[in-house]
């Protein structure tokens, strides 16, 4: 009979889940339980499954993991899977998943490195705004009423930063799209660097934010999906 074993940790700051066993039809409930936990409680963040102690991985499993990813970006977050080479390794191969969702060793995903092109970034966009880049094949606008000719850079946040962007620049609005942007895909530079004059009040300790300096080619947004505010006023990345 197949088994399988999930367990969750946190590792600095991101939260992996270890399994260990068969992902198969008779399995595959307990790794969707427990992701969607891991989901649903942390929404907005990059989830990490760690399946090399996985002794196989069946067409229901990988339609699984497959599903987990659409749901983390649908909050706003993203999912990585570790798998080192190997049997499970190819199969994510042969199958294409590894287009789908990124696949990476221990070591990269668990790397404490804060590079840019390591995380996913997010922009707010306009509704209007990214109907007319979906027709153009690029994005061109950098903020609310400022494009990238007037900014010189798209003003972009890292997962943690999209709450308060969202109700610091967009609480009257009802409605905005979030746009979650894979930035290696990304044909413009990606800078992280804190907006022009922040540091006059902080000390010169001003938080960093994402800039893409140049268009974002649509093939570099990974999701977009409208996102509204609650019955309270407030954008929030809560399930609703």
């Amino acid at each position: 009979m197949s088994s399988l074993r999930c367990t969750v940790r946190d590792v600095e700051g991101t939260w992996v889940v270890d399994v260990s066993g068969s992902v198969d039809l008779a399995t595959v409930a307990t790794l969707r339980d427990h992701v969607l936990e891991v989901i649903s409680t942390h929404a907005g963040a990059t989830i990490v499954i760690d399946l090399d102690e996985v002794v196989s991985l069946d067409d229901v499993g990988l339609g699984v993991l497959l599903g987990l990813a659409g749901r983390a970006r649908e909050m706003g977050g993203d999912l990585r899977l570790v798998s080192s080479p190997g049997r499970v390794r190819d199969r994510l191969a042969i199958t294409g998943a590894d287009r789908a969702v990124d696949v990476s060793s221990r070591e990269s995903v668990m790397s404490s490195d804060d590079e840019v092109d390591d995380r996913p970034i997010f922009h707010l966009a306009l509704p209007d705004d990214w109907e007319r880049a979906t027709a153009a094949g690029e994005y061109r606008i950098s903020t609310r009423n400022r494009t990238l000719e007037d900014e010189g850079f798209i003003h972009c946040s890292f997962q943690h930063q999209l709450v308060d962007t969202a109700n610091r620049y967009y609480g009257d609005l009802p409605e905005v799209v979030l746009l979650r942007l894979d930035a290696r895909r990304l044909q413009s530079p990606v800078v992280a660097e804190a907006p022009a004059g922040a540091g006059d009040d902080s000390g010169g300790n001003a938080e960093e934010y994402p800039h893409v300096y140049g268009p974002i080619t649509i093939d570099a947004v990974v999701s977009h999906r409208p996102w509204r505010r609650e019955g309270d006023g407030r954008y929030t990345l809560a399930v609703r």
